[in-house]
């Protein structure tokens, strides 16, 4: 018997929205994205920090 699981095709980032709370600089920013280099970190307009989880997270 053979079961069929669903698999994720669509990888949906997760988004915080830190201002105004917290305010990272440009150099805070960089730092946090060396210190979570597996991850692919964007910064958007809003100042929300758009996360995506590492690509072999989806490849298992």
């Amino acid at each position: 018997m053979t079961t069929n699981l669903p698999v994720a095709t669509e990888i949906i980032p997760m988004v915080l929205q830190l201002q105004p709370a917290i305010v990272l600089t440009e150099d805070q920013f960089y730092e946090f994205c060396q210190l979570n280099s597996d991850f692919r970190i964007e910064r958007n307009a809003a100042g929300e920090l758009v996360i995506m989880p590492p690509v072999r997270y989806w490849l298992r």
